[in-house]
């Protein structure tokens, strides 16, 4: 890829977003290219995330986006692995980046919440349905789904999901 390029893998907590954009990395490192992942567990503490609410989401989503725009342009191919929020947020990225000359390519993760809680391993959702959590998207916050460049089976095997993801990159 010769352009600066975010990849942004979205869906709610659960979804596969960090085994996806990890998969994916190692097929864009295979193929020559310089990958960073920003993974929201890992960076969340660094950007100093207190409140989960609405407003605080969508400044960190901004804080975030910067910290992406400046990777890419360094050439980096940034995957942001970012659970799915609302259509601030994404027109919020979608602005950014345009404004900074930056290839945005959003992947939506869509998996149904019955296989969600399944996949609880932080015990998100079973905390918040016997309200010992507040503020868990796909719960007690509202979600909007992105109208993202490509959606993706959460169900599916992550190696599908990547090969699809590699197609529409046109690599």
């Amino acid at each position: 890829m010769s352009a600066p390029t975010i990849i942004s893998i979205m869906g709610l907590a659960g979804a596969g977003k960090t085994t996806t954009a990890k998969a994916l990395a190692k097929e864009l490192k295979a193929r020559g290219e310089q990958v960073i992942i920003i993974d929201g567990d890992e960076f969340r503490g660094i950007f100093g995330l207190g409140k989960y609410d609405k407003a605080s989401r969508i400044a960190y989503t901004a804080q975030r986006t910067a910290l992406c725009i400046g990777l890419a342009k360094q050439d980096f191919i940034v995957i942001n692995a970012i659970i799915s929020l609302f259509n601030e947020s994404y027109e919020l990225i979608k602005d950014l980046t345009s404004q900074a000359n930056i290839k945005h390519k959003q992947y939506y993760l869509k998996c149904p919440i019955d296989e969600l809680e399944k996949r609880d391993q932080k015990e998100l959702y079973s905390k918040a349905k016997v309200g010992k959590m507040r503020n868990v998207v796909g719960v007690d916050i509202g979600f909007d789904e992105p109208n993202a460049d490509l959606v993706c089976d959460g169900t599916a095997c992550v190696d599908e999901n990547v090969k699809k993801i590699i197609k529409d990159l046109g690599l």
